[in-house]
C-alpha cells in the first residue's frame, strides 16, 4: 500500500469521526458543568503547528494564539508541519491553516459556500481552517477575544466547536476586485483620484493636456460628467490630483512642473471651490523651487487633510538635499499663509528616496501616512511600500516596510490608504512584480488589507495577499492610483489604457 493510499485512508478515518461528534457545528462553551473527563486541556505540552509554506495570515494567526495564550501563563511553541515520518507529529497541536494533517484536511473539507471558518477539537487537536485570509483572521480573532482572553480557553469540552460566516456581526471585511464594477471616468487623461463631497456627490479629478479636469457622477460612478479645468498653470505639466473639503470650502492640491529660463520648476498648488467643485479660483502655492542645472529636483506629490484642526499638505522634497535621497514634509494653513515646514520622514536618514506620501487621520485618533522607500535598491527592489504612525501629527514612528515586490527587479510605488469602519487599513499600490518588461508603464494596480491590528503594532504580516484591482493584460498598465472609501462603497481609480478607470465595490 503506497503513501498517498495510507494518507487517504487516514483523511477519510478523520471526516468520520469528526462527524460521529460534530454533525452540526455549533457554538459550544469550554466549560457547562460536566466531567473533568470531557474536557481537554491546552497546557504547555502544546504546540502551534502552521504549514510550512505559511502565508503572512497563517503566520500572523499563530503569533496571535501564540500570545494570547502567553497572557494566561500558557507558553506554547510555533512550530511547522514538516515532518521526516509519523512519528515525528505531535499528539498535542494546536493546527492553523492549511496544514498537512489529516485533521486540517478534514474540518477544511467541510466549509460550504456560507461557511467561511470553522475550529474544531479532532483527535484532541485543536483544529481551525478558513477559506480566506481574512476569514483565517476572523477565526482567530473570535477565539481569543471570547475564548482565551476571558480565561476560559485554557480547557475546552472535547466536542468544542465554532464556525462563522460571512457578514457576521463583528467579522473583519474581506473583498475581491473581480466583484466590482468598471466605468470609465474619461478617456485621454491619467492620474485620476476620487472623492465624496458633503452633498454626495462624487467627485473626480484627472490630467488632461489641458490642466486638471473634474468629472462628477450621481449614480455612485457609473456614469460621470465633465466639469471645469480647476488648475491654473497652462503653461506647465499638471499632475497629482488630491482633494480636501474642510470649512465649507473644498481644496484640490497639485504640482505644477517644466523648463523655464531660470532652470526647472517645480510647485505645489492648491485651488479652491465654494460650489461643490463647479467653479474653481487660485488658492494659494504651498511651496515652489527652481533648480537652476534643470535637473528635475524640486518638490512632489500632494496630499491635503486636517492635522490637529489645521489644513495641512504633505509631499514629497528633494530641492535642499546634496544627494538623490528625499523627505517626507509638511506646512500648514494659518492666516492665509502656509508655513511651519516640518520633516516627518528624513530620506538621508533612512538612506532612502522616501516619497508620495498618502496620509489620514484613523478613527483612534493615530494619523497613518504611507510612502514608498528605495532602502532596498541594492537588494532587486527599487521601490517598496513602507508606513508611519503618529499620535499627535509632530512626532512620527520609523517607517516599517508593509509591502515588497514578490519578483526581484520589481517595485511597488505609488501607494495610497483609507481605513474602513472596521479599523481595516486598505492600502493600495502599483507594482511591475507580475510584468514580463519591467518599468511604471507595465505596472498594475493592486491592494492589500489589513487585519485590523492596531497600527502602532501593524506590520507586513497582518496584512492579506495583495490582489489585482483592474484587468490590466502583461505589458499594460493601470498606474499612478487613488483609493478612497465612503458610505460602503471602495473606489479605486487608476490610468489605463482607456484613460481614467474606477472600480467600485460595495463592501457594506
Amino acid at each position: 500500500m503506497n503513501m498517498k493510499t495510507v494518507r487517504t485512508i487516514a483523511i477519510v478515518i478523520v471526516i468520520v469521526v469528526f462527524a460521529l461528534f460534530a454533525v452540526t457545528l455549533a457554538s459550544c462553551s469550554p466549560n457547562g458543568g460536566k466531567g473533568r473527563e470531557d474536557f481537554v486541556t491546552l497546557d504547555g505540552e502544546y504546540v502551534i503547528t502552521r504549514p510550512t509554506n505559511s502565508s503572512n495570515s497563517e503566520k500572523n494567526a499563530s503569533q496571535v494564539l501564540k500570545d494570547a495564550y502567553k497572557e494566561q501563563g500558557v507558553q506554547l511553541e510555533i512550530a511547522e508541519d514538516w515532518y521526516r515520518d509519523e512519528t515525528d507529529i505531535p499528539e498535542k497541536e494546536i493546527l492553523v491553516g492549511d496544514t498537512n494533517r489529516p485533521e486540517s484536511e478534514a474540518l477544511k473539507a467541510s466549509l460550504d459556500e456560507n461557511t467561511r471558518w470553522k475550529i474544531a477539537f479532532i483527535n484532541s487537536k485543536l483544529v481551525i481552517v478558513a477559506s480566506t485570509d481574512m476569514a483565517l483572521s476572523n477565526a482567530v480573532a473570535r477565539l481569543t477575544k471570547q475564548y482565551i482572553d476571558k480565561g476560559a480557553g485554557v480547557s475546552f469540552m472535547k466536542n468544542f466547536s465554532i464556525s462563522g460566516k460571512a457578514g457576521d456581526e463583528g467579522s473583519l471585511v474581506e473583498f475581491f476586485w473581480r466583484d466590482a464594477q468598471e466605468s470609465l471616468i474619461a478617456p485621454s487623461s491619467w492620474g485620476p483620484r476620487v472623492y465624496t463631497l458633503s452633498n454626495g456627490t462624487l467627485i473626480a479629478g484627472a490630467e488632461t493636456s489641458g490642466g486638471i479636469r473634474i468629472f462628477f457622477s450621481v449614480n455612485n460612478g457609473a456614469t460621470w460628467r465633465s466639469g471645469k479645468i480647476a488648475s491654473f498653470r497652462p503653461e506647465l505639466a499638471c499632475a497629482n490630483v488630491n482633494f480636501f473639503e474642510h470649512g465649507g470650502a473644498l481644496y484640490l492640491a497639485y504640482r505644477a512642473t517644466g523648463q523655464t529660463e531660470a532652470g526647472f520648476y517645480t510647485s505645489l498648488q492648491v485651488s479652491v471651490s465654494s460650489d461643490f467643485g463647479k467653479t474653481w479660483k487660485e488658492h494659494s502655492t504651498v511651496c515652489e523651487y527652481t533648480e537652476k542645472s534643470g535637473a528635475t529636483r524640486g518638490v512632489w506629490e500632494p496630499c491635503l487633510g486636517l492635522l490637529n484642526d489645521k489644513l495641512t499638505c504633505f509631499y514629497a522634497n528633494d530641492s535642499t538635499l546634496v544627494t538623490s535621497m528625499q523627505n517626507i514634509e509638511y506646512m500648514t494653513w494659518d492666516k492665509n499663509c502656509w508655513k511651519d515646514r516640518t520633516v516627518v520622514s528624513e530620506g538621508a536618514k533612512h538612506d532612502s528616496r522616501d516619497g508620495m506620501p498618502v496620509w489620514t487621520r484613523l478613527l483612534s485618533g493615530d494619523y497613518v501616512c504611507v510612502i514608498e522607500s528605495s532602502k532596498y535598491r541594492d537588494n532587486g527592489h527599487p521601490f517598496i511600500i513602507q508606513l508611519m504612525f503618529s499620535q499627535d501629527g509632530k512626532i512620527w514612528s520609523e517607517p516599517v516596510d508593509i509591502y515588497t515586490a514578490a519578483t526581484n527587479g520589481s517595485k511597488a510605488g505609488a501607494p495610497g490608504i483609507i481605513e474602513l469602519p472596521t479599523g481595516q487599513i486598505v492600502i493600495s499600490f502599483q507594482t511591475d512584480e507580475d510584468a514580463t518588461v519591467k518599468g511604471d508603464s507595465t505596472s498594475v494596480m493592486k491592494t492589500i488589507i489589513s487585519d485590523g491590528t492596531d497600527v502602532r503594532h501593524i506590520r507586513a504580516s497582518c496584512f492579506t495577499s495583495s490582489d489585482s484591482v483592474f484587468d490590466t493584460p502583461d505589458g499594460e498598465g493601470s498606474v499612478w492610483t487613488g483609493i478612497w472609501y465612503h458610505g460602503g462603497f471602495l473606489y479605486a481609480a487608476a490610468g489605463t489604457s482607456r484613460g481614467s478607470s474606477l472600480k467600485v465595490l460595495n463592501i457594506g
